[in-house]
């Protein structure tokens, strides 16, 4: 953890910063959401996580078991298309290609927003994603 003060006109901003408390998401993207006293972050590639803080200095996190249903892989075979290598994706105006084939940027399937919706003691979680049906090819 690192912490900084930031003097603003107003009020002094103290921030505190984490380094690799999550693992790192293949592509960008994402959202995060309040759930009662903790929070919920959802990564590009749809790994979920609850985080807490039990002190100002110490943060909880727990990779939840579940994972966001993205299926890129079968939009990339449909397509007959493979994916640009997702660690050095650097997005361009024009269509990167590859020995003459459109090259596909990887964040186009990738998770977009989240909605937790609280009712009694159940949780729901909604994920707003890309996802490819295969049978109806769209």
């Amino acid at each position: 953890m690192h912490n900084t003060l930031i003097k603003a006109e107003f009020y002094n901003l103290d921030v505190h910063t984490y380094s690799n408390a999550f693992p790192k998401s293949a592509v960008r993207g994402g959202a995060l959401a309040r759930i009662g006293d903790r929070y919920l972050l959802v990564s590009g590639d749809g790994h979920l996580h609850v985080f807490s803080w039990e002190a100002v200095d110490h943060m909880t996190v727990h990779t939840l078991p579940y994972l966001v249903p993205i299926n890129g892989e079968a939009f990339s075979a449909a397509a007959g298309r493979p994916w640009a290598d997702r660690s050095d994706w650097v997005p361009q105006e024009t269509q990167s290609r590859e020995a003459g084939h459109e090259i596909l940027n990887p964040e186009w399937f990738r998770t977009y927003d989240l909605l937790v919706q609280e009712v009694g003691a159940s949780t729901r979680i909604f994920v707003s994603h890309a996802y490819w049906h295969v049978g109806q090819e769209c």
